[in-house]
């Protein structure tokens, strides 16, 4: 461990929490140790608490230690649990894990909040740290999001580009049509983005027939045009590929940077793995290596049988040009904004309030109930993004935490804490 490294570990929040628990710990220690022998023998059964608090102190100093100590190099991700990204990602990880150098740890932080994978990262030594990003895990616009993760890294992958397709159904209904005349449904994800804005003033597909593009969502897409109700379909080519493949549909354009078109635009969903501009060179080139035999592992490629998305392996600079231009697309004409991670917006005042109100709700409805509300709600506050996993994960905890808090200081410190006066 070398001095730069440390000095980085010590601004984190981490350590600050340890110290303070450290120190918490050791003045109420320092004041059990301070009493005399018999009043120390009528807090709970003999000398219980204070080998509960030199229990919780040992634990702490070694979790400290450990945290400063610590050799592996942290990838930073913010994919969804469960996801399809996250469960390949996880593979990949194991697949670097088997490989001679430094061990990789998973640190997961979803959204672009506060607490996100991009904003935690930046606390970070640039040697010992790697950012594994998704578009579809931040914001739906994923010229933003390619924006938001350049500034300051430098790809050193592209795991995927999941280019938009403009396909039409492969019947005769449309043969007649010029582009401009077909009424076209497009996934409603792409709303606030300027590659729709911009697609929708082409002269061949614009003027008198706008009123022809309809926002769905995806499902709804595949529905309407089987049963007429669109000619076409805008959408990310692995969502249409199955119909691609039984040539239901067929690719009027692709919007993938490759593929001459008349619209000369380019939009997809992507994930990349990205270093901080300030990594030394050799670690740079490492992990490309390591990164390279990864893909090339039998368990990864195992798992890519299982993948929708075109998962790949492509050089640095291949990555910044795709991701470069689709960035530079989104500052170009029109104006969008971001949307913010979900679940945050209203979990800041929820939570605040639940704080204040701590003490009166745990005199109404008990200790118990009121802790699992309280930690559950600034739990999905710093989640930024939730799923039916997380939350049932969340509440576990926290039922664990709440009725443990209450057992040690009932048994232990034979202080019972207010069950609520509604029972």
């Amino acid at each position: 461990m070398n001095y730069q490294i440390l000095k980085y570990r010590v601004k984190t929040i981490e350590f600050w929490t340890l110290l303070l628990l450290l120190l918490a710990g050791s003045y109420f220690l320092a004041q059990a140790l301070g009493m005399p022998f018999e009043m120390r023998r009528t807090i709970g059964p003999g000398f219980i608490p204070t080998i509960v608090l030199v229990g919780l102190l040992s634990c702490t100093l070694v979790a400290l230690v450990r945290f400063l100590t610590n050799s592996h190099h942290k990838i930073f991700i913010n994919f969804p649990e469960g996801s399809e990204d996250d469960t390949t990602f996880k593979t990949l990880t194991e697949s670097l894990n088997t490989q001679d150098g430094h061990r990789f740890a998973l640190s997961s932080h979803a959204g672009l909040g506060s607490f996100s994978a991009l904003s935690v990262i930046k606390r970070s030594h640039p040697d010992t740290s790697v950012l594994a990003a998704s578009s579809r895990a931040t914001q739906v616009n994923s010229e933003l999001a390619a924006q938001e993760h350049l500034r300051g890294f430098t790809p050193l992958t592209l795991l995927y580009f999941d280019a938009f397709v403009l396909a039409v159904s492969a019947g005769t209904t449309t043969a007649n049509k010029t582009p401009g005349q077909l009424k076209i449904g497009y996934d409603s994800l792409l709303d606030d983005t300027v590659f729709l804005e911009t697609l929708r003033q082409h002269p061949e597909l614009s003027g008198p027939f706008e009123k022809q593009w309809r926002p769905m969502e995806l499902e709804a897409l595949r529905g309407a045009l089987v049963e007429g109700k669109i000619d076409a379909v805008l959408a990310a080519r692995s969502e249409l590929e199955e119909s691609l493949q039984a040539n239901e549909l067929t690719v009027l354009e692709a919007f993938d940077g490759n593929t001459p078109g008349n619209s000369g635009l380019i939009y997809g969903e992507w994930a990349a793995l990205f270093v901080p501009n300030g990594q030394a060179s050799v670690t740079r080139q490492q992990n490309s290596q390591r990164l390279e035999d990864a893909f090339n592992a039998p368990a990864f490629t195992a798992q890519l049988q299982h993948v929708q998305v075109p998962w790949h392996s492509s050089s640095s600079e291949d990555a910044k040009t795709l991701l470069g231009a689709l960035a530079d697309q989104g500052t170009r004409g029109i104006a969008v904004k971001a949307q913010q991670a979900r679940g945050r917006a209203y979990a800041i005042p929820i939570t605040l309030l639940a704080i204040a109100l701590f003490p009166f709700l745990m005199n109404i409805v008990g200790f118990i109930l009121t802790s699992i509300l309280v930690t559950s709600l600034i739990m999905a506050l710093l989640r930024a993004e939730l799923s039916v996993t997380g939350l049932i994960k969340i509440g576990i905890i926290n039922v664990v935490i709440a009725v443990s808090t209450y057992m040690v200081f009932y048994h232990v410190f034979s202080i019972p804490l207010p069950l609520g006066s509604i029972w």
